[in-house]
C-alpha cells in the first residue's frame, strides 16, 4: 500500500457514521440495503456505540409523503440522482445523502459520514482479513437458486470465510420452515457480532497491514466520504480497541406489524437510544448502568 498521510483532525471529537450493506447482485437488480448500522465514534475515549436498524423499519424518507421501509432510503436517493442526470440536471441528492438524512432524523442526531459496502465487497473484505472466528448460535439453513443464496451453517464456535459470514448476517428464511426463520433481533445481533469479530481480527493482524488489505479490496465495492488519510488516522487510534469499548444498543419493544409489513420501533425506545447517542456525540460516555 502506498503511504497515506495521516489526518488527525478526524480524531479530535466524536462523530456519527452510517454503515450500509447493499445488495448489488445482478440476479436481484436491487439497491436496497440489508444492513443498516449507525455508530457514534469517540476517538478521544476510543469508544464506539452501535445501533442496528432493521431493514423493514417504518421510516419517513425525505421527499416521500408516505412512510417506507428503512432499506429503501438509499435506493430512493440513487433513483433521484439518476433521474436528475437523465434530465440534464446536477443531482441535488444521492443514496448516501438521503440515507444519512433519513436515519439522522429517525435517531435525532447529525450523521457525519457513511460507509457503503456491497455483498461482493463484504465477502472480499472478510476473506482479505483471513476470515473470522465466531459463535454460531444455532443451525442456519437456506438455499435460493434464483439468486444463488447458499447458507448451511452449524451451531457452535467456528471459523467463517467471506461467503459463510455473509450468509450468517443475512439469514432470514430457512429451508426447514417458519419456526427456524431469523427475526430482526437475531439479525441485528449477528451484524454487530461480526463487526466486533472483524475489529478483533484487524487488530490481531496489525493496523497498517489490515488497512492495506481493506483499501486494496475497496475499489468499486466500498463507497465512503471518509478519506484514506482519515481512515488511517482512525485505524491507528483504535488499534488496541477492546470488546468492552464497543457498546451495542438494543431496540426494546421492537415489533412487526403484519398489516403494513413494517417493523415498528416504539417512540420511547427511539427517545432512549437518541438520548444515549446524543450524549456520546457530546463526549459523555453512557455506560450500561446509566442507560435511561
Amino acid at each position: 500500500m502506498d503511504r497515506v498521510p495521516l489526518d488527525d483532525s478526524i480524531t479530535e471529537k466524536p462523530f456519527a457514521v452510517l454503515v450500509l450493506g447493499k445488495d448489488t447482485r445482478a440476479e436481484t437488480g436491487s439497491l436496497n440495503t440489508d444492513v443498516i448500522i449507525v455508530g457514534v465514534v469517540n476517538p478521544k475515549l476510543r469508544k464506539v456505540t452501535l445501533v442496528s436498524i432493521p431493514r423493514d423499519t417504518k421510516v419517513k424518507i425525505p421527499g416521500l409523503r408516505a412512510p417506507h421501509k428503512a432499506n429503501y432510503a438509499f435506493a430512493y436517493g440513487e433513483w433521484k440522482k439518476e433521474r436528475d442526470l437523465q434530465r440534464g440536471k446536477v443531482p441535488e441528492v444521492d443514496g448516501p445523502t438521503v440515507a444519512k438524512e433519513t436515519f439522522g432524523r429517525l435517531l435525532d442526531i447529525p450523521i457525519d459520514y457513511y460507509v457503503l459496502i456491497d455483498f461482493e465487497g463484504f465477502v472480499k473484505t472478510v476473506d482479505a482479513l483471513g476470515g473470522i472466528d465466531i459463535e454460531v448460535e444455532r443451525d442456519l439453513v437456506y438455499h435460493d437458486p434464483t439468486d444463488g443464496t447458499r447458507i448451511n451453517l452449524k451451531k457452535g464456535f467456528q471459523h467463517l470465510d467471506g461467503e459463510e459470514t455473509l450468509g450468517y448476517v443475512r439469514h432470514r428464511l430457512d429451508d426447514r420452515g417458519w419456526r427456524y426463520y431469523s427475526n430482526d433481533f437475531e439479525r441485528n445481533e449477528r451484524q454487530q457480532k461480526v463487526l466486533r469479530a472483524l475489529a478483533e481480527k484487524a487488530q490481531s493482524m496489525g493496523v497498517l497491514t489490515a488497512l492495506g488489505e481493506l483499501l486494496d479490496v475497496a475499489g468499486e465495492h466500498i463507497r465512503t466520504d471518509l478519506t484514506p488519510s482519515q481512515m488511517k488516522a482512525l485505524a491507528w487510534t483504535f488499534r488496541s480497541v477492546k470488546d468492552e469499548d464497543i457498546l451495542s444498543l438494543t431496540l426494546d419493544g421492537l415489533y412487526w406489524d403484519p398489516g403494513s409489513g413494517f417493523t415498528i420501533i416504539p417512540r420511547d425506545t427511539l427517545d432512549r437510544v437518541s438520548h444515549i447517542l446524543q450524549a456520546e456525540l457530546a463526549g459523555n460516555r453512557v455506560t450500561a448502568a446509566q442507560k435511561p
